[in-house]
């Protein structure tokens, strides 16, 4: 049952802010070692297409980085078989 309040007024612009002091973000981690970045907070479209194009350029540098490191150091082990064992 819904009761009347006389007192209550629709606020559309109620999370409409000239400028944020702070930001902070509230995180679970199911494993561990995640890193988050390149976060960016705007209402601009352009902005936000030039900020995701950028990310992704840098975003494929890093991957193709960590791929050739993790292919020296695969190099880097020796095999262990399983009959040695």
């Amino acid at each position: 049952k819904k009761i009347a309040n006389p007192e209550y007024v629709d606020e559309e612009a109620l999370y409409s802010y000239a400028d944020f002091g702070f930001i902070g973000f509230d995180l679970w981690q199911v494993k561990g070692g995640t890193i988050f970045d390149n976060i960016i907070i705007t209402d601009d479209k352009s902005e936000a297409d030039a900020f995701a194009k950028k990310w992704k350029a840098l975003s494929e540098v890093e991957a193709a980085k960590k791929k050739e490191e993790d292919e020296a150091k695969k190099a880097e082990t020796p095999e262990t078989k399983s009959e040695d064992k």
